[in-house]
């Protein structure tokens, strides 16, 4: 029947046949392979028009409506030649289809192997009967090599939007671990990282910087006359007021308590000095109000210390003198600022007092 045919055109139309079986749920027996393998052909014309009427109505071919057609276009008696011919196409189909499986995908060991035991036996296989049941066998090893892998896929798929929310709240704890909550500032974990890379970046040929520390002036009476609740607002201005003035350009961190710290990269001592001093005369402009009561609370005022980087500073030795200026601008009656050009041996701090002897002192 088609042993005149080019073989590339039979396994073409063979696969055609597989595909519209297997979407009509149809057998595959020799009789149905034979009528819709020649349907796909287009040769018998009287069969053609007989499947197209029932895809047009939309009836479903059972296995009654296929052996009406066989038995219609292929005679009453079931021409041997013919169904030994199909039973042959459908073995080398299938052996060709799961060929091009095992080599083309990836699956499992143990599935391989599966795949390559049925190639064997469907090539060997005497009856149609056989090469069923060697199929079904198949579909259901398919079948759960599937289900395996849609509950893989699950678990990965569920293993990702984990980790990814995970990362997220690592990020976010980071992020929270930088930054001071009461003013939105960083804080002085955050300080301490930054001018350690400013100092690395500097000393590998980067730009220079300088420190500004300054706090509020009087603070401690502050709290004392009108509450914890009113000083931590005065904190919040404060933290605000610097996120507006410096407009994201320059760091600026809550050192601790009502200390702050500013770093200024690209800027000598004497330009950081200015800046700090605007900073401390538009802070002195502001007149505070108590947003319920209306009463005036005052003005905020601020004392600052300003130091640059040398060559030859490390992290302490930097702070420090900006510290130690801070001190110098206490010392000095408040509300001014001081640089470590300012300092001399009778208003730096003693490298040999007691850290906690300095923070009495300035307070």
């Amino acid at each position: 029947m088609r042993r005149h045919m080019p073989k590339d055109l039979v396994a073409h139309v063979a696969k055609n046949v597989l595909v519209a079986l297997a979407e009509r749920k149809i057998p595959l027996y020799p009789e149905n392979y034979l009528v819709w393998f020649d349907y796909y052909l287009g040769i018998n014309r009287d069969l053609v028009e007989d499947v197209n009427l029932h895809l047009e109505k939309g009836i479903p071919f059972s296995e009654e409506i296929n052996k009406e057609l066989y038995l219609k276009h292929f005679g009453s008696e079931k021409n041997a030649e013919l169904l030994e011919s199909a039973q042959k196409e459908i073995q080398q189909l299938l052996k060709d289809v799961l060929d091009e499986i095992l080599y083309t995908q990836n699956f499992t060991s143990e599935y391989r192997e599966k795949l390559k035991q049925v190639t064997i036996e469907i090539e060997v296989a005497k009856e149609m009967s056989e090469i069923r049941k060697i199929v079904s066998d198949l579909m259901h090893a398919t079948v759960e090599v599937i289900q395996a892998s849609e509950y893989l896929k699950e678990r990965l798929e569920d293993t990702t939007r984990k980790s990814e929310v995970l990362q997220r709240e690592l990020n976010k704890a980071q992020q929270e671990n930088l930054f001071d909550q009461l003013t939105n500032l960083y804080n002085r974990k955050a300080f301490e990282k930054r001018i350690r890379e400013y100092l690395k970046t500097f000393k590998s040929g980067g730009k220079l910087f300088s420190v500004v520390m300054f706090d509020i002036d009087h603070f401690k009476q502050f709290n004392d006359q009108h509450g914890h609740q009113l000083g931590d607002q005065v904190l919040r201005f404060v933290g605000a007021f610097l996120n507006k003035e410096l407009k994201g350009k320059d760091f600026a961190a809550r050192y601790g308590g009502e200390e702050f710290v500013i770093l200024l990269v690209g800027t000598a001592a004497d330009k950081a000095v200015l800046v700090a001093n605007n900073i401390r005369k538009s802070l002195s402009d502001v007149q505070l109000r108590h947003v319920k009561t209306g009463t005036v609370l005052g003005r905020v005022t601020i004392s600052a210390g300003v130091s640059a980087v040398r060559e030859d500073d490390a992290v302490e030795s930097l702070v420090k003198r900006a510290d130690d200026a801070l001190y110098l601008a206490k010392q000095s009656g408040r509300n001014n600022v001081k640089a470590e050009m300012d300092l001399s041996p009778e208003y730096a701090v003693p490298e040999a007092v007691n850290p906690f002897m300095v923070e009495f002192l300035k307070a």
